[in-house]
């Protein structure tokens, strides 16, 4: 992708119409509709005696997710999750929806960042939502990267299987945050308050 293509301007009406056809593949995915994530730790001394066990989806609808989730974390692409948050508020003529959108920019904000003290302890260098993301996709789903994939070979099944979990919760709170977006643009709809120019919130 050239670098005029990667910053190419995008229509509001049409970034939120590949928003919500994106959105209603991920619902309509069966991994979408699971239950909550579990994870087991067992502490032994002694090799092979510390393992990591975590509910496992089924592979191949897992990876069609993916497939469609990486969108939403990938700059440059239409669907970007924080370009839509950042554009759509000065499009959108209602106050409340648009305090709404900031609380969603302010959960995004804490989802891509560490998510607890502890975390560089475990994941180091890739403790980050937007790291830990990059590591498992193109590292251990996809085989995008040749570096993360091989980053992602070096690490034991266990540290694989806490990566996968540690990923996993972080998709959870991406998409609380779509959802909600979703909510916020039905109702600006609904309601003709979604502006095809940009309000001029100074004003």
């Amino acid at each position: 992708m050239s670098r005029g293509q990667r910053h190419r301007e995008v229509p509001i009406q049409r970034r939120v119409h590949l928003f919500l056809r994106l959105y209603a593949a991920l619902k309509a995915n069966p991994y979408s509709q699971q239950a909550e994530l579990s994870i087991t730790f067992s502490y032994g001394r002694g090799a092979g005696q510390t393992r990591v066990e975590t509910d496992k989806p089924d592979r191949y609808v897992f990876e069609s997710f993916m497939a469609r989730f990486q969108q939403l974390i990938k700059d440059g692409d239409p669907v970007f999750l924080p370009k839509i948050l950042n554009e759509l508020p000065r499009h959108i003529d209602n106050p409340e929806l648009r305090a709404r959108l900031a609380k969603a920019r302010q959960l995004w904000t804490a989802a891509e960042g560490v998510p607890s003290p502890i975390a560089p302890l475990v994941l180091g260098r890739f403790a980050s939502g937007h790291n830990l993301a990059r590591l498992y996709l193109h590292g251990g789903v996809f085989h995008s990267d040749p570096d993360l994939s091989d980053v992602w070979d070096g690490l034991t099944a266990d540290d694989q299987e806490f990566v996968m979990h540690a990923f996993r919760s972080y998709e959870g709170r991406v998409r609380a945050i779509i959802v909600e977006l979703k909510e916020v643009i039905d109702e600006a709809r609904e309601g003709g308050f979604l502006r095809d120019e940009p309000l001029d919130l100074g004003a």
